[in-house]
């Protein structure tokens, strides 16, 4: 018997195209992950003349050590040190991934460290000029935690909402979200909903330009904007509940 060949072809191109001309497509997955990184901390023999950046690190050091879930944060107002030691303090404490823009009477820009549950905070005026510095040791800065929820609504109503036809996935999770407002599971302390794989997620994000908070965080560059709003949105709708 001739044995025959069969050519084994699989991938992309691989089959016939359908009748309608459409095409599979799956949304790019996250392929890269960040790591801690330590800050890159100057030598003793460099540190000449930081006294007052370094005290403030060693009671910082000592609000870590001693802070407990739970408990009010700790701020440290570094507003006096000149630019020679907040240079340090911010060599030291490096960028972490998350940041904060507060708006309305108070404003402030808010970066997270490289150091779990420090937060460099930083009140600022219409010009963006510094008023105050500070380091605040907590497990969310103080200001967030008291503007977050200032102007929100008690309740959403999703009928009420214009969703468009092609945003399949959104009216149930709208449902989910005013369930959790009206009666909140006494069992849980906070319901996270992720909303990464929601494309487009731009209905979550109407009216975001006009809250007190916007929280952001920093992506791989591989990544697609998709992925980076709906991180973004998982974050807006996850911390606090």
């Amino acid at each position: 018997m001739k044995s025959i060949d069969i050519p084994i072809a699989l991938g992309p191109g691989s089959q016939p195209a359908e009748k309608d001309g459409a095409e599979m497509d799956f949304m790019t997955m996250p392929s890269g992950m960040s790591t801690f990184a330590a800050p890159m901390v100057p030598q003793p023999e460099d540190a000449v003349g930081q006294e007052a950046a370094l005290e403030v690190a060693n009671q910082v050091l000592q609000a870590l050590r001693n802070f407990q879930a739970g408990d009010h944060s700790k701020v440290f107002d570094i507003s006096r040190l000149n630019d020679s030691n907040r240079d340090f303090i911010d060599q030291l404490l490096g960028e972490g991934e998350v940041s904060v823009q507060c708006s309305g009477e108070l404003q402030a820009v808010i970066q997270e460290s490289v150091l779990a549950g420090v937060w460099r905070v930083q009140y600022t005026d219409g010009d963006e000029t510094v008023l105050r510095d500070t380091i605040e040791v907590g497990e969310i800065p103080s200001l967030v935690a008291d503007l977050t929820f200032q102007q929100a609504s008690d309740s959403i109503d999703p009928a009420s909402m214009d969703i468009p036809d092609d945003i399949y996935n959104a009216a149930p999770l709208l449902t989910e979200i005013a369930d959790q407002l009206n009666a909140p599971s006494a069992d849980e302390k906070h319901h996270i909903i992720n909303l990464s794989l929601l494309h487009p997620p731009g209905v979550f994000g109407r009216g975001a330009a006009d809250a007190a908070v916007t929280v952001t965080a920093r992506q791989d560059d591989d990544r697609s904007d998709s992925q980076r709003i709906g991180q973004k949105c998982q974050i807006a709708f996850g911390v606090w509940q």
